[in-house]
């Protein structure tokens, strides 16, 4: 998984929904608002998208937007529109979803 991708933000909003069904949470919250890709919902630079976690000066391969969404941000905000008044979730279920091979965890059966 490449850090900060739309497959991290997707994995980030699975880990709320499952987090959301677990009667022992009480609270669930993203690590840090304000940070890079990897760990801020909200990026903290112009620069802030950047390769390994390695700070790059120059030149800026993805510039980013102050305070703009990261994947995370935009799956947890979405995901947080969708649970607004709710009182209760449901598992999806995909009883003959196909398997990848060589990947365990979410696309395994």
């Amino acid at each position: 998984m490449v850090k900060g991708s739309w497959t991290q933000g997707l994995i980030e909003a699975t880990y709320a929904l499952d987090l959301a069904r677990n009667t022992r949470v009480e609270l669930n919250d993203n690590h840090a608002l304000i940070n890079n890709q990897q760990f801020g919902a909200l990026y903290e630079s112009t620069s802030a998208y950047t390769p390994n976690n390695i700070k790059v000066t120059s030149p800026i391969p993805n510039p980013t937007q102050l305070f703009g969404k990261s994947a995370g941000g935009i799956a947890l905000s979405t995901l947080l529109k969708s649970l607004k008044g709710a009182s209760t979730t449901t598992p999806f279920a995909f009883p003959n979803a196909p398997t990848v091979d060589g990947s365990p965890g979410l696309l395994t059966r």
